[in-house]
């Protein structure tokens, strides 16, 4: 004999009711996961873009301490080491800066750190430049060198910037493609899980409006048996 689900139980109908709400629950929390995931990628992004701005910065400043540096041997006017020799404050706080923004990176904290050691060689060569540039201690030969040595050196730093911008980009693009795979299965996924919900929902509406209306016409046949009961 053919088993026929019994919706018209009081347990049936609970289950129904339970089963719908979790569902409803579930589709909740998962939107919940993924607006959060959206922020942290939003976090992300900026967390990127802030170090790149400090990687600028950072690059900027030697600048500076190079276009000070030039400006002196040429002029022989001692305010324009005025950049030079503010950059070294600004350098650390730069350093400090970043290191704390790739506190969670290994790679990037040994990129900084061979970032460090090439700035403080380009600072000993703008030092060098300086001091053989003066007119007591002047020195062609090694003034060339240091002028040479500080080229190199400032390239292989530019070098260094663009690979942990590099790094920081892989980063932020893996990420992305991870959330955007995850992303893109949540509408149908939801929406599924929604219309399952929803019909266990009607199907319970349609056997409670069913019950009612028995229970209306039982109630009728009810009231004409008792004004015949008491006829």
């Amino acid at each position: 004999m053919k088993l026929i689900p019994n919706f018209n139980s009081p347990l049936a109908l609970r289950i129904i009711f339970a089963i719908s709400i979790f569902i409803l629950l579930f589709i909740t929390s998962v939107s919940y996961k993924h607006n959060r995931d959206l922020q942290n990628s939003s976090k992300l992004m900026m967390h990127t873009y802030e170090i790149n701005i400090q990687l600028e910065r950072l690059l900027s400043f030697v600048k500076d301490a190079e276009t000070g540096q030039r400006g002196y041997i040429i002029t022989k006017n001692s305010r324009f080491l005025a950049p030079y020799l503010f950059s070294r404050d600004k350098v650390n706080r730069s350093f400090i800066k970043l290191k704390k923004l790739m506190d969670d990176n290994p790679t990037q904290q040994q990129n900084l750190k061979n970032l460090f050691d090439l700035i403080i060689q380009r600072y000993t060569y703008l030092e060098g430049s300086l001091k053989y540039s003066n007119e007591k201690t002047y020195d062609k030969r090694k003034l060339d060198n240091c002028m040479f040595g500080g080229r190199i050196v400032m390239e292989n730093i530019r070098f260094q910037i663009d690979e942990m911008n590099d790094v920081e980009k892989d980063i932020l693009q893996k990420r992305q493609k991870i959330y955007q795979s995850e992303i893109s299965l949540t509408p149908f996924f939801s929406i599924s899980l929604f219309l399952v919900a929803l019909s266990f929902i009607l199907l319970s509406y349609r056997q409670i409006s069913n019950d009612i209306d028995r229970l209306k016409v039982f109630n009728k046949k009810l009231l004409i048996s008792s004004k015949l009961m008491a006829e």
